[in-house]
């Protein structure tokens, strides 16, 4: 008797990156700001492999690194692996006001049938989810409160409302039918730059650390985080670059661009 796959949640995730300048190390755990130079530390472990620089003469890539946690050790899904912050969209996100609209070139690729609102609600859940997790907010001053959901009190207390104009879309990917727990996850980016707050975790991420890209194979990740890290280097010198929207049928991987 065959199992009905369980059907996948919506979810969202935010890649914050920022340009490594050379005199920062990779790997390292941020600083109370995300703005400090916290310098070598905790983040440098020893015996880890030299990173292999991306690209040479003038195709060179830029040398970025993410911001990272690694997921609770008794977490359900993908306990012990480094993911990016980001979490299930929630009904209260469609109805949350923003301080600026999403990018609408984005929507067409994002699966949501045309849908602004839809595209803008998870990209809300990105930025809900990224200060549950991490600290920081995507957010800018507004005269009016984004919501009166208790999820995003502390915004309100500052007068923040979602900063979404800065975000670009970076992908969508479906968890397997065989897991037990599936969700249906779109990444988005965004530039440290754009980012407020103090960076602190609050349990379901710990290690919390800002990752090179070439450095990634140091670390435990999912197959997905790499195929996400690879597109955030393509929007980084091409915003208008196709995504992947990645999926399985009958356990085998498909991969289609738009």
């Amino acid at each position: 008797m065959s199992v009905k796959p369980v059907t996948p949640r919506h979810a969202a995730s935010l890649v914050i990156y920022r340009e490594l300048s050379s005199n920062e190390g990779p790997g390292k755990k941020p600083g109370k700001n995300p703005t400090e130079n916290p310098g070598k530390g905790p983040g440098e472990r020893p015996g880890e492999r030299p990173g292999k620089r991306a690209g040479t003469g003038q195709n060179k890539e830029r040398d970025l690194e993410v911001l990272m946690g690694c997921r609770h050790s008794k977490a359900r899904f993908q306990p012990g692996v480094y993911v990016f912050p980001g979490g299930m969209l929630e009904r209260s996100d469609f109805n949350v006001t923003p301080a600026d609209s999403f990018d609408q070139r984005f929507v067409r690729s994002m699966g949501v049938g045309g849908s602004l609102a839809r595209a803008q609600a998870l990209a809300v859940a990105a930025v809900r989810e990224t200060y549950e997790e991490v600290g920081l907010f995507v957010a800018k001053k507004t005269a009016a409160a984004a919501s009166s959901n208790p999820a995003w009190q502390d915004f309100a207390t500052q007068n923040l409302a979602p900063r979404l104009s800065p975000m670009a879309y970076i992908g969508r990917a479906i968890t397997p039918a065989r897991q037990p727990i599936r969700f249906d996850a779109r990444f988005f980016c965004i530039e440290e730059k754009y980012t407020t707050g103090n960076i602190r975790d609050n349990g379901e991420l710990t290690d919390l650390r800002w990752i090179k890209l070439s450095r990634r194979d140091d670390f435990n990740m999912m197959k997905v985080t790499h195929l996400m890290m690879d597109m955030l280097q393509a929007k980084v010198r091409d915003v208008n670059a196709k995504v992947p929207f990645l999926y399985f049928i009958n356990g085998q991987k498909v991969l289609k661009w738009s």
